[in-house]
């Protein structure tokens, strides 16, 4: 049988299993995780601030979950993955040196 261009078929389609419009099985976890570690750690969190403390992280996990506005067809969170990791796999920036002629002998080019 005889293949075509057009008969060739992506290795992977990949959908995003929603919960309720809107809400993906992935952003559900992460919330119900955020919210987790809210409860766990609001010991460490001065009595009186503890409500703020717990509607905070909510609202950042909340903000980290939504689709990226810089990227298209990611989340915050893949943004920011993507971008520590550039930062700490990148090589550092070589030191740039520019040689400057000294005064003596920009002095003597105009003589």
């Amino acid at each position: 049988m005889i293949q075509y261009d057009s008969d060739i078929m992506p290795d992977e389609i990949e959908t995003e299993t929603k919960i309720v419009k809107g809400v993906y099985v992935k952003d559900f976890f992460i919330m119900v995780g955020a919210y987790v570690f809210a409860y766990l750690s609001m010991g460490l969190v001065a009595e009186p601030l503890q409500a703020v403390y717990q509607i905070g992280t909510v609202l950042i996990a909340l903000i980290v979950t939504r689709k990226s506005g810089i990227n298209p067809g990611k989340r915050n969170y893949e943004s920011m993955r993507f971008l520590i990791e550039r930062m700490l796999l990148s090589p550092p920036y070589e030191d740039i040196t520019i040689d400057m002629p000294t005064i003596e002998e920009s002095e003597d080019k105009k003589r």
